[in-house]
């Protein structure tokens, strides 16, 4: 496929792409065609094993938006519909948090209790169109679930990033994460979910090829779904 039919694939699929990633109604994703330049940079950092505490110790205004109780998400369906398992911290934020942006910039994605099916429905919607860009090697060596060892999309930003996790073997707790930046840098963390978003918040994991933001003490608002299209 030439790259100009592969930027319009993205081009012409925003509105799935705003679904999967639960835009800001008063700023919806200004989806780049981020994957047209990647240039096969890719960077690779450590990480450690974090708990919802240390974000929310870095992340001090995420607590007026936690849970007073755990948010009924139907694990169990997820888990059939997707046909994989999701990792502890990841739930483990789910289970108090709706879905959030930090420094009006980075957005995490998350299901919702009783729209379980949306979520699904916006993890498949992406892979797919990453998979038509995977065939043209403008992914790196990255394939997309449900492939094996494809990438689940958790998050995004407002410049055309990309958070995914990568299906490293059959314990999810142990998948790293991977960022796709707007930026041409392909790079992964091997701490995962929380050890990600802790680091590039206080500073222990560099920003390759994104915005500064989120940095220290940020901003949280809730993130809520882009409006539909007008035809």
């Amino acid at each position: 496929m030439p790259a100009a039919d592969s930027a319009a694939v993205l081009a012409g699929s925003r509105g799935d792409l705003y679904g999967c990633l639960s835009a800001r109604a008063d700023a919806p994703f200004a989806l780049t065609d981020a994957v047209s330049y990647v240039d096969g940079r890719v960077r690779r950092t450590e990480g450690l094993e974090m708990r919802l505490s240390d974000l929310e110790r870095v992340a001090p205004a995420l607590l007026p938006h936690r849970s007073a109780t755990v948010r009924p998400i139907d694990w169990e369906l997820l888990q059939t519909t997707l046909g994989v398992a999701l990792p502890t911290d990841y739930r483990e934020f789910v289970d108090h948090y709706p879905p959030l942006h930090l420094d009006d910039v980075m957005i995490l994605r998350v299901p919702e209790p009783g729209d379980e099916a949306a979520y699904v429905s916006g993890v498949f919607s992406l892979s797919e169109e990453f998979a038509s860009l995977s065939e043209d090697g403008l992914t790196e060596d990255y394939t997309f679930h449900p492939a094996e060892g494809g990438l689940i999309c958790w998050g995004g930003t407002d410049t055309g990033d990309y958070f995914f996790w990568r299906k490293d073997g059959p314990d999810p707790d142990r998948w790293p994460a991977v960022v796709s930046s707007s930026t041409s840098y392909w790079w992964e963390h091997d701490g995962g979910f929380l050890a990600l978003i802790v680091g590039l918040i206080d500073g222990t994991v560099e920003h390759w090829g994104l915005p500064p933001q989120p940095g220290p003490n940020p901003t949280v608002g809730l993130a809520l779904p882009a409006p539909p299209t007008q035809d």
